[in-house]
């Protein structure tokens, strides 16, 4: 049987993993969004040979 204690910090861990998800979901958008604005700008990286 849980505890009190124990069910309100499995709710904040919930929670804030649930964020962090939330966060770099839409950090990864705006970084591809950005890209996709400033193609031509760094399509000059595509030609450099490794």
């Amino acid at each position: 049987m849980k505890r009190a204690g124990q069910q309100g910090w499995s709710t904040t861990e919930y929670l804030a993993i649930l964020t962090g998800l939330v966060v770099l979901w839409r950090s990864s958008q705006l970084v591809l969004e950005h890209l996709a604005e400033h193609h031509d700008e760094f399509s000059w990286a595509l030609m450099i040979p490794f």
